[in-house]
């Protein structure tokens, strides 16, 4: 069988990966309710 840890991403590899692509990422959490992990990636609007 495989590892289950293998397949899971770490809060600080998500970070970084988030710095990397100058994105931001916001991580909500909510007892009963769950987590919520939003990434934003900034982009150019256009006119």
């Amino acid at each position: 069988l495989e590892d289950p840890q293998s397949k899971s991403i770490g809060i600080g590899i998500m970070k970084k990966r988030v710095r990397d692509i100058d994105a931001s990422l916001t991580i909500t959490s909510q007892p009963g309710k769950g987590t919520d992990v939003l990434v934003t990636l900034q982009g150019s609007t256009q006119e």
